[in-house]
């Protein structure tokens, strides 16, 4: 009998055991679960906003990167503009532009006459003139097709001229580019270079010639600078 007590105890333990079992612990593990999936789907939410955000920051970098190549290129083009005009204004590179074309030569003479000196072309007429050119405006001067710079020489050696290192004979062909009435009023003012050149005193043979283009070579040597040093002030 009191076997049959035991058994019976037993048997109630563990009904109840099986009914805590299937009733109690599935719930448990399903709320478990359940906030196991909520973290999950923030986890989702989060990387999303991260997807977008980093998405939004590729296309601002994208952007920037575009913005800032095209600076540099404005920057590369303005330079190479300053560039270009620098070495236009130094006669390293042709120009071309409206202006006047003055052609210098010795006195056409009688057959018989006597030469004297100041019936000739000298280095320093052509220097003169080429002063009164600057002097008028000129942007840009050629002596038989070559260019005139700011250290050029102008050198009377036997019986031609010598221009920056080059051998030029007459007639002498002297081109400047600038505002071209501007130019030819300065040469022909009275008591100019010109005027005298066509004086009865020395009778040089002068043409000039308004031009609405003119293309004038670049400088073919190398411009000396060895003692120049750039001033920085205090």
């Amino acid at each position: 009998m009191e076997n049959v007590n035991k058994k019976f105890i037993l048997f109630f333990i563990l009904f109840f055991i099986g009914i805590f079992i299937t009733f109690f612990i599935p719930k448990l593990n399903t709320s478990g679960l359940s906030r196991g999936y909520v973290g999950y789907d923030d986890k989702l939410e989060l990387e999303k906003e991260y997807y977008n955000l980093n998405k939004e920051y590729q296309r601002m970098l994208k952007n920037y990167n575009i913005a800032k190549n095209a600076d540099i290129e404005t920057q590369i083009k303005s330079k190479t503009q300053d560039l270009n005009q620098l070495e236009l204004s130094l006669g390293l590179i042709p120009a071309c532009g409206e202006g006047i074309e003055i052609t210098l030569n010795d006195a056409a003479l009688n057959f018989g006459d006597i030469v004297q000196i100041p019936n000739l072309v000298h280095n320093y007429d052509i220097l003169y003139l080429v002063n009164e050119l600057k002097t008028a405006g000129a942007e840009a001067i050629s002596i038989n097709n070559v260019r005139v710079v700011y250290n050029a020489d102008i050198m009377c050696v036997g019986n031609f001229v010598g221009v920056s290192g080059q051998k030029i004979y007459a007639p002498f062909v002297i081109d400047a580019i600038g505002d071209k009435t501007v130019l030819k009023e300065y040469l022909y003012r009275p008591g100019g270079k010109l005027m005298e050149f066509m004086s009865d005193y020395r009778k040089l043979q002068v043409e000039v010639s308004v031009k609405d283009s003119l293309t004038l070579n670049k400088y073919i040597g190398v411009l000396q600078g060895n003692n120049l040093n750039i001033y920085k002030s205090n």
